[in-house]
């Protein structure tokens, strides 16, 4: 009887370790850099509209400039676009190639 608590007890305290150390490494990871990027020159709508801002319509404008004036030769070509502006360049910097 006593080994079959003892046992179980175990088990209890191996899974609350598990837990505790899945959250710590979530904790970790969302203070990393994120390991994703979008290619401006080669996005998609659906696929622009996983950065930071920019919804439908922006994506749209960005295809829009991007189809009648050529690629982006850098990310500082993006403030051509109407609406987008230093703050927006900086937040999405991290995420674009």
């Amino acid at each position: 009887m006593w080994s079959g608590l003892l046992g179980a007890a175990l088990w209890i305290a191996a899974v609350r370790v598990a837990d505790r150390e899945l959250a710590s490494s979530a904790c970790e990871m969302s203070l990393r850099p994120l390991a994703w990027s979008v290619d401006l020159n080669q996005a998609g709508l659906r696929e622009l509209q996983v950065l930071p801002g920019v919804g439908p319509a922006l994506a749209e404008r960005i295809v829009r400039d991007r189809d009648a004036r050529g690629p982006f030769a850098g990310l500082g070509d993006l403030d051509r676009v109407p609406g987008i502006g230093p703050a927006f360049l900086e937040r999405i910097r991290p995420h674009v190639r």
